[in-house]
């Protein structure tokens, strides 16, 4: 009785451990060449409604005071540090019109990305990638700041949220959130039709044979 539940153990553990490699081998080849853009969309067309580049989104911090950033960038599933773009900050005071600080931004790492249900209708244009290749999800990236004169200006993350029309869960929030050094911009405004602002989107990057 003990030799067959030895066989047993035996042949479970061989399983297991054959299907981790399986799993492993599998995950990597099929990530390896995974890329995705993600963006700060704007609306270029309204009628009809067209997505293109350099949109801006807002997010705010306890007191009320406001991040506006503008970006885009790519990252790659398989390495963290195999990421590039960033964009543009400016922070207002609450209610307030002229800004405190401005500058750029650069990103540095991915530390997360979970892609999402969600489609985008025919009726909705795409200029930034094939419609088909857009996709919704939550990425968490590592940023660096830079003051308009180039110097330092802290380290933050930013979390870029793309809930798109079709199908994305309605949990999920459109745009970013973000930090600056010990101050987290952790509330967002909800984009709102007719104000061009505070929309995200992601899209896989097709892989090109060689």
């Amino acid at each position: 009785m003990q030799s067959i539940r030895r066989i047993v153990v035996l042949s479970m553990l061989v399983g297991l451990i054959g299907g981790l490699a399986f799993g492993i081998s599998s995950t990597s080849a099929q990530d390896v060449s995974t890329t995705y853009r993600w963006d700060i969309f704007q609306f270029i067309d309204d009628d009809p409604f067209t997505a293109g580049e350099g949109g801006v989104a807002y997010a705010y911090a306890q007191d009320n005071t406001i991040i506006m950033l503008t970006g885009s960038g790519t990252f790659q599933l398989t390495d963290s540090a195999a990421v590039t773009g960033g964009g543009t900050w400016t922070t207002f005071p609450e209610h307030g019109m002229r800004p405190t600080g401005e500058g750029t931004y650069t990103v540095t790492e991915l530390i997360s990305f979970v892609e999402a249900p969600g489609t985008i209708p025919p009726v909705i244009g795409d200029t930034i990638g094939a419609r088909t290749d857009a996709r919704a999800g939550l990425a968490v990236l590592r940023i660096e700041y830079r003051d308009a004169d180039g110097s330092p200006a802290g380290n933050g993350i930013l979390t870029v949220s793309s809930r798109l029309p079709v199908d994305s869960p309605p949990s999920m929030f459109d745009g970013i959130t973000v930090s600056k050094d010990f101050v987290a911009f952790w509330n967002r405004y909800e984009p709102v039709r007719g104000i061009n602002a505070n929309r995200a989107v992601f899209h896989l990057i097709p892989v090109t044979s060689s």
